[in-house]
């Protein structure tokens, strides 16, 4: 690594700066190494959030501010001044990609429920099981039929 180079520290909000909404000691850890650290550190995060709930957090200053956010698990990264997500992330995680599909498929499990309208996007499809082996089950029907998720 060259000197003086930018280093990135992603982190994920809840269970790790938040718990039900409560400061963690993470994140009196956090700003810590924020303050005092000797090189020049991006801090990301990385959360199922969608971008609006982290935004709040930030602006409400719960969270200090971060040089980019990776929300909605990762399907949207947004970099200020927070205009929208960035389009060349969003087209190369489109490639391969048959949302509906992958939600028609997954939809028609009994042991699954899909989340709040809020929770999905064009690039997630997002649901509820309590099944531990549901994930094997989905993987396997992904694979017959030839999907990407």
């Amino acid at each position: 690594m060259l000197p003086n180079q930018p280093r990135i520290l992603a982190s994920d909000i809840d269970g790790t700066l938040l718990l039900d909404g409560a400061p963690t000691p993470g994140l009196d850890t956090l700003r810590l190494l924020l303050r005092h650290a000797r090189v020049d550190a991006r801090l990301v995060y990385a959360t199922g959030r969608s971008f609006a709930e982290t935004q709040a957090l930030i602006d409400t200053g719960v969270l200090p501010p971060p040089a980019a956010i990776a929300a909605m698990v990762g399907t949207e990264l947004w970099f200020p001044p927070w205009k929208g997500p960035d389009p060349d992330y969003a087209a190369s995680l489109h490639q391969d990609w048959d949302r509906d599909a992958v939600a028609s498929l997954v939809a028609a499990l009994p042991e699954v429920s899909p989340q709040p309208r809020h929770y999905q996007s064009d690039l997630k499809a997002s649901f509820y099981c309590e099944d531990p082996q549901i994930e094997l089950r989905v993987t396997s029907l992904l694979d017959e039929r030839g999907l990407e998720a």
